[in-house]
């Protein structure tokens, strides 16, 4: 049985893509894992960074959300990591304006191949909604990355990296 590993936060900038991506890869190429890659967030920066240019051929993730899905097809990347990825289209946006019972969909068709992985990495929206909902319903694990402010205050002189305790 494939680990589901999800990576959000509702902020952006805070590494959620840059993490999910060399995990899969580093899971992929040094642990010889077999991965499964899922890119919910709209905006496709992990499924452009996985594809290197590479057009999407695969099923793309906001056709997870639909009541009917007549086949589900992975795209496999240069670097052997399998993609459901996000093409960046309007129909992407659209998605957090289906009907709520949606949200369970995804799970309902990527469950049928999760036997054919050792892991699933879902790249999550910095926001909240369905495609949040929909990732963290499959999810085993949550990764949450986040950005440390630098300090304000009286210790906000202090050195860069020096964090009293």
């Amino acid at each position: 049985m494939s680990t589901v590993i999800s990576f959000t936060n509702q902020k952006g900038g805070v590494g959620k893509t840059t993490f999910s991506t060399q995990l899969a890869y580093y899971l992929a190429t040094t642990k010889k894992k077999k991965v499964l890659f899922i890119d919910m967030d709209a905006q496709g920066s992990a499924s452009e960074t996985l594809l290197a240019g590479t057009a999407l051929t695969g099923t793309p993730s906001e056709h997870l959300f639909n009541n009917d899905l007549d086949s589900l097809t992975v795209q496999t990347t240069e670097q052997g990591i399998d993609l459901i990825g996000s093409n960046q289209s309007a129909e992407a946006y659209d998605v957090e304006a289906l009907p709520i019972e949606q949200v369970m969909n995804p799970h309902k068709w990527v469950s049928s191949i999760l036997k054919n992985y050792d892991y699933v990495i879902i790249d999550c929206p910095p926001s909240l909604g369905r495609r949040l909902i929909g990732s963290l319903i499959m999810t085993d694990f949550v990764m949450l990355p986040s950005a440390v402010p630098r300090p304000t205050g009286w210790w906000g002189s202090m050195p860069q990296g020096f964090f009293p305790c």
